[in-house]
């Protein structure tokens, strides 16, 4: 039982890896932005949000170079009538 939740928790270690080496290079490629908007990567939040694509997006915030802040939203589409 130990070996899955190792197993888990090293997917889930690799993947926030992966989504903060993405969000380091493209601040490092877009100096003067301390905002970005992006997909979120397949299991940076967990098993229970192993699939990335379309869902929740993350905002990423950066305080100062090498801080930063992920923020999870869902965009909701309103039916307004005019």
């Amino acid at each position: 039982m130990a070996s899955e939740t190792t197993t888990s928790a090293s997917g889930e270690e690799a993947a926030i890896d992966r989504a903060c080496e993405s969000d380091r290079l493209w601040f490092k490629h877009h100096p003067g932005h301390s905002h970005r908007v992006r997909q979120r990567v397949a299991g940076e939040f967990g098993p229970h949000e192993a699939e990335a694509g379309p869902g929740p997006l993350v905002v990423v915030t950066q305080v100062r170079p090498g801080l930063r802040l992920r923020t999870v939203a869902t965009l909701l589409e309103m039916d307004v009538e005019s």
